[in-house]
């Protein structure tokens, strides 16, 4: 596919758009069929979706640009299997998904402690979405996470979308 649509006039911004697209869908629909489990099988929504959504979004567009950092900097597809898979795992293990969060704490800020882990979106997701399904917070009150992850998204995707620009499909 990618050797076709090199002979097309399409900018490698306009393939990571759509495939972007795409995959931000994929990763809303992920969440939804797990919601909806959840919601089946007893868990109670008591926040706003909207806001959850954000998040998610959000997220989402830190995982494709990673993916694209890690596609462009290793070239195969095993390694870049591999790569992403071990990065997967650190994610959930030091974010506080699988297991407690570690400690690490560097500086305040916003009236936050800020550790190690906040550089790592998977963190600053699951607060946002424990705190927005579970407990009913609003955006405004993860203002925190929201500026964090905001953050994260363009520098994470901005840095993939670069790569992707310098290194991706080349007109033959």
């Amino acid at each position: 596919t990618l050797l076709r649509l090199q002979l097309t006039q399409i900018k490698p911004w306009h393939l990571v758009a759509g495939m972007g697209l795409v995959q931000v869908l994929l990763g809303i629909l992920c969440v939804a069929i797990t919601l909806v489990t959840a919601v089946v099988l007893g868990f109670t929504v008591k926040g706003s979706m909207l806001a959850a959504l954000l998040f998610i979004t959000l997220g989402c567009l830190c995982s494709i640009g990673l993916g694209l950092i890690i596609a462009c900097l290793l070239k195969t597809t095993p390694r870049s299997f591999l790569v992403s898979s071990f990065l997967m795992f650190l994610l959930l293990v030091f974010s506080g998904i699988v297991f407690p969060k570690p400690e690490g704490i560097l500086t305040t800020v916003m009236n936050q402690t800020v550790s190690w882990t906040d550089l790592l979106p998977t963190s600053h997701l699951r607060v946002a979405l424990d705190r927005i399904l579970a407990s009913g917070w609003t955006t405004a009150q993860l203002s925190y996470q929201l500026i964090w992850m905001t953050l994260q998204a363009i520098f994470i995707l901005g840095v993939g979308v670069f790569l992707f620009g310098k290194q991706g499909p080349q007109r033959p």
